[in-house]
């Protein structure tokens, strides 16, 4: 599975690839796929390693998310869960999707995207999630539904103080 030093951002569970049932895992540097019941990832690309994603139109019977990679190889994988499948699967592709816009931050451009998309992230933060917390608590006692959304927002801006980190110490 993923290394001990490697945070899992994300676990979609029910993913098959090859008719086999599994999960998705995605990484800061990589995607995998393991089998259900299985410790070991049979399939793990790094972001780098792919060239284009594709998806199954919508309306079609199978949620799909193919990898292409620069090698010409591709990694097919079917979102089986009925009723979150469609939402899962987008969520697995937008999540991708900033990955790659985003880093490695090497121009001034990217630089100034994630300064803003932290600046974004903070303030929906605030504005909206903090108010849905609150308003969760007081109507069920307590109970935390938006700890996984917390759990991204703090990986999220992980990320972002390792990346100025490293970038101060290279001005210097």
């Amino acid at each position: 599975m993923a290394t001990s030093s490697e945070e899992v951002l994300l676990i979609v569970k029910k993913v098959r690839q090859k008719k086999q049932d599994g999960a998705l895992y995605l990484m800061a540097e990589r995607i995998a796929w393991a089998p259900e019941g299985k410790d070991r990832f049979i399939i793990s690309h790094t972001y780098a390693d792919i060239k284009c994603q594709k998806i199954s139109p919508d309306g079609k019977a199978k949620v799909q998310l193919q990898l292409v990679l620069h090698s010409g190889e591709n990694s097919n994988f079917h979102f089986s869960n009925d009723v979150t499948a469609i939402k899962e699967r987008d969520a697995v592709k937008e999540l991708l999707r900033h990955f790659w816009s985003c880093f490695p931050v090497n121009t001034l451009f990217l630089e100034e995207k994630v300064i803003k998309m932290k600046s974004n992230l903070e303030r929906f933060q605030v504005t909206k999630l903090r108010p849905f917390q609150e308003k969760l608590r007081k109507q069920y006692l307590g109970t935390n539904l938006t700890s996984h959304m917390e759990e991204m927002l703090q990986t999220a801006y992980s990320k972002f103080h390792t990346w100025q980190s490293r970038r101060l110490i290279k001005k210097t």
